[in-house]
């Protein structure tokens, strides 16, 4: 008993850690898998030289790189960064953290935040005897509380407030104004060009949150802090999904004219290139010691590439996946044939046990329409407007479907991470929830007068629009036809079809 307790999962197949982990890789000294070693560069990458083209021009720059959830776009950015602030000839300095953007902000959240990660990263690379001494790090450090002093007493007027800050005491501050807090923070640009760096590099992460219903207040939260991001030698580099830079900046005339003219756009890693990233992760965390076991075979990792789409966080979590789900305790690498069944045991679990039978038929629909409007996906399960609202908001809530961009005044609509896994399906039918299960033996009216005019096979998809119902009653009918040996089901290419026994 005690020794399945270990926390020694990883270490069975011959690694020291998880290698796939599904958070970013960072540049921080502390992170066990380097970004230098671990990052794997795209064949032709344009994003790359556009980014870099961009961080190249003197005076700061305001960008915003977009791409798919789970593609890596922190990753992206993070090696960037890293390159810039150790290896190029003229540095550009980072906070230690991305910046998680919020819709909710104004101009003095956004001060704020930004001042207390400069601040922090100036402790951390020269020292708190630097910043104690250094009336504006000194200020700032006191306002944002960055770590607790504790071992010395400073004497200063802060902030127009005089008095001592001793041992564990608590400051109370009034409110800065913003204009006060902008002064601080060209003050903090010069005081880091004086440190040697070229300027500074501010990745904000999270706008996926600033889309959809809130367009409009992503918009306002823009316009606000306009004039903040004109600060020289700043690079602001805001990471977004497809369709950010067309529906939150484009719309806006002067925050526009301030920003690069269109979007970086980072495509996912080509399927070589993420086996090569799986691979490397391999090498760098594997026990010398041992010979590692890879835990499912390459040809899975390239079936997960395809469900996917090429997001490789996704991918990962679904190894996890397997890994935690494996029935056997002693670790092998799993082909594909075994990976793939365990695989739809997970996810046809995941969603039997999360979706309600109307929900399920909704999702196996949006499924085969790929990108769609509410209106689309009305008309294909014959539902009311109102009844189909209710279901995607909850599919949203879920992870199965998200928001992908607005055209005028259509909203579009996909599957979310979760929802892709019903690509596995493809070659079968999903079975539903309990109560949908297929029509028991006696016939209805449509199956009857299918088998009367039936002279091809027919699939599902052409069973639904023929007989005008929706595709869970059309699998409904054709399962309850199988079932009697009126029907069989059989391969017409990459389609399923049933054919008159």
């Amino acid at each position: 008993m005690m020794q399945s307790l270990q926390q020694s999962l990883w270490e069975s197949y011959g690694f020291s850690k998880n290698p796939f982990d599904t958070a970013a890789l960072s540049g921080n000294s502390f992170s066990y898998l380097p970004i230098k070693e671990a990052f794997v560069e795209r064949q032709e990458d344009e994003a790359a030289r556009l980014f870099t083209n961009l961080l190249r021009s003197q005076g700061g720059g305001r960008f915003v790189l977009e791409g798919e959830v789970g593609v890596g776009k922190t990753t992206f950015v993070n090696y960037h960064k890293f390159l810039w602030e150790t290896e190029a000839q003229d540095k550009l300095l980072t906070p230690i953290s991305e910046i998680s953007f919020c819709r909710h902000w104004n101009m003095r959240d956004f001060l704020l935040n930004i001042l207390s990660l400069i601040t922090t990263k100036v402790l951390l690379l020269k020292g708190e005897k630097f910043i104690t001494r250094h009336p504006l790090f000194k200020e700032l450090l006191i306002l944002n509380k960055v770590y607790q002093l504790d071992s010395y007493q400073v004497e200063a007027s802060v902030l127009g407030v005089g008095g001592g800050i001793g041992h564990n005491r608590q400051v109370s501050l009034p409110a800065i104004p913003e204009a006060q807090l902008l002064h601080y923070y060209r003050q903090s640009v010069a005081a880091v060009l004086e440190l040697g760096y070229k300027g500074i590099i501010l990745h904000f992460d999270n706008l996926e949150l600033m889309s959809g219903e809130s367009i409009a207040q992503a918009q306002k939260v823009f316009d606000e802090i306009r004039d903040i991001l004109q600060v020289a030698n700043v690079y602001a580099v805001f990471v977004a999904q497809p369709g950010f830079f067309q529906h939150v900046i484009s719309p806006l005339p002067r925050v526009r004219s301030i920003f690069f003219g269109w979007p970086v756009v980072l495509k996912p890693l080509s399927k070589p290139g993420t086996l090569q990233a799986v691979h490397l992760r391999y090498q760098m965390l594997a026990n010398p010691e041992m010979k590692f076991i890879r835990p499912v075979a390459d040809s899975f990792i390239e079936y997960l590439y395809d469900v996917y789409d090429g997001q490789i966080r996704f991918i990962m979590d679904a190894v996890n996946a397997i890994v935690l789900h494996s029935p056997t305790l002693i670790p092998k690498t799993l082909a594909a044939e075994e990976a793939k069944p365990l695989l739809k045991k997970i996810a046809l679990e995941r969603i039997q046990q999360t979706l309600s039978a109307n929900e399920m038929e909704i999702l196996m629909s949006a499924s085969r329409l790929g990108k769609f409007t509410n209106a689309q996906l009305c008309q294909v399960v014959k539902m009311q407007k109102q009844n189909v609202n209710r279901y995607l908001q909850s599919l949203g809530e879920k992870g199965y479907v998200c928001f992908l961009e607005k055209e005028g005044r259509q909203a579009y609509y996909g599957l979310g991470e979760d929802g892709k896994i019903l690509k596995i399906f493809a070659e079968e039918s999903l079975p539903l929830p309990a109560r949908a299960s297929p029509c028991p033996p006696t016939l209805n009216k449509r199956q009857k007068d299918f088998l009367a005019t039936a002279l091809s096979p027919i699939s599902v998809e052409d069973y639904s629009q023929k007989l005008s119902v929706s595709h869970t009653t059309a699998w409904r009918d054709l399962g309850g036809l199988e079932m009697l040996g009126l029907v069989k089901r059989q391969r017409d290419g990459k389609n399923v079809v049933y054919a008159r026994s």
